[in-house]
């Protein structure tokens, strides 16, 4: 993760459940495999923690990734995949981005 980010302290886990979007773009990109289309993952929470040395709490944060729907991955057992660049924004800030490898996740085996 980017250099002074302590994602431990974040009170909420952050999950990117998108399954239904995710599915979207599953069938989408099955059904033509040559056609990239892009795809956009946001997560909103409250946390608590420290970005950049800067510390928070009880803040608005949130998590965006942009990336395209050739990179979607089937890891097994209901679970997709998509790795990317995410974006963390805290309070409507200016956007900081994570250094790290970072996935989002959708397990369509969750009710």
């Amino acid at each position: 993760m980017s250099e002074g980010v302590n994602m431990n302290s974040i009170e909420k886990p952050i999950r990117l459940l998108l399954a239904p979007l995710l599915g979207v773009a599953c069938a989408v990109g099955a059904a033509s495999p040559s056609l990239a289309t892009l795809i956009t993952y946001t997560e909103q929470v409250t946390g608590t923690g420290e970005l950049n040395n800067v510390a928070f709490t009880n803040a608005s944060l949130v998590f965006d990734m942009i990336n395209n729907t050739t990179s979607v991955t089937n890891a097994g057992g209901g679970l997709f995949t998509n790795r990317g660049t995410v974006t963390i924004t805290v309070n409507g800030g200016a956007p900081v981005t994570v250094t790290d490898v970072t996935q989002a996740v959708a397990n369509q085996t969750l009710d």
